[in-house]
C-alpha cells in the first residue's frame, strides 16, 4: 500500500506521466522519407493561367509536386483526384499548402489544355498544372526521377519518319488522328516540399489521401 502523501500526489503523477509519454512517441511519417536535407531542384514554368511559376515562389509553404499530362487515361486522373480530395482533407490547413503538377507532355499540354484539365478535374484554383518547352521540361524530369517514354505501339508513328501514303488526305488524316492520341508512360510520384525548400517524403500509387494529409500536417506542426 502506498503511503497517504504518495496517494494524493498520484492523479498529479499520472499526468505528469502522460504528457511525457505523448511528447516522447512522435506520429509516424506515413510516406518514404527522406534521410538527407537535400533542397528540391528549383525551376520555373507557365501555369493554366500562363503565369510565370516557380518552386522558390512557394518558400515558407509545403508544396505537393506531382507530375502529370493532360491526355492521360489512367494513373493521371488517379493522382488528380487524389489530390482533389486531399485539398479538402487539409481544410483550414490547406493554406498553408501549394499544389504544383508539372507536364511530362511537352508537345500537347499548353497553357489552354492545362486549363481545360483544371477546369475538368475542379482543381482550377487549387493548383497550378505547369506546362512549358521540352528541353526545360526534361531538365526537371531528370532531378526527379521522372522518364517519360512514348508507349511502344506509337513510337514508329512519333520517329519523325514518314508514313506511307502521305499524299492520300483521307489515311494521312487517320494517321494524325492516331498520332494524337498516343500515350507516355511514365511514373507519378507525389513528392512532399517542406517550408525550406527541402526534400521530406514521396507517395508512389498506389496511395491513400489520408495518408499525405497525415505527413502534411505532421511537417506544419
Amino acid at each position: 500500500m502506498l503511503p497517504t502523501c504518495c496517494v494524493k500526489w498520484l492523479p498529479v503523477f499520472c499526468v505528469i506521466a502522460t504528457v511525457l509519454f505523448s511528447c516522447a512517441v512522435e506520429q509516424p511519417m506515413m510516406g518514404t522519407v527522406f534521410d538527407g536535407r537535400d533542397k528540391a531542384f528549383d525551376f520555373e514554368l507557365s501555369n493554366q493561367y500562363g503565369q510565370k511559376v516557380s518552386l522558390a515562389d512557394f518558400r515558407g509553404q509545403i508544396v505537393v509536386l506531382t507530375f502529370v499530362y493532360t491526355s492521360c487515361s489512367d494513373t493521371c486522373p488517379i493522382v488528380t483526384s487524389h489530390l482533389n480530395k486531399l485539398y479538402y482533407m487539409l481544410g483550414e490547413q490547406v493554406e498553408g499548402v501549394v499544389f504544383l503538377a508539372v507536364s511530362v507532355d511537352p508537345k500537347r499540354d499548353t497553357v489552354e489544355r492545362a486549363y481545360e484539365y483544371s477546369e475538368q478535374w475542379d482543381m482550377l484554383d487549387k493548383w497550378n498544372l505547369l506546362v512549358g518547352d521540352s528541353e526545360t521540361l526534361k531538365s526537371i524530369w531528370k532531378e526527379y526521377y521522372i522518364d517519360p517514354v512514348l508507349s511502344q505501339n506509337n513510337n514508329a508513328l512519333l520517329s519523325g519518319k514518314k508514313p506511307s501514303n502521305t499524299r492520300n488526305d483521307v489515311v494521312s488524316g487517320l494517321q494524325q488522328k492516331v498520332i494524337a492520341k498516343y500515350d507516355i508512360l511514365h511514373s507519378t510520384p507525389v513528392y512532399l516540399i517542406d517550408d525550406h525548400g527541402v526534400l521530406r517524403v514521396l507517395f508512389t500509387l498506389p496511395f491513400d489521401p489520408e495518408s499525405v494529409s497525415n505527413d502534411i500536417r505532421l511537417m506544419l506542426d
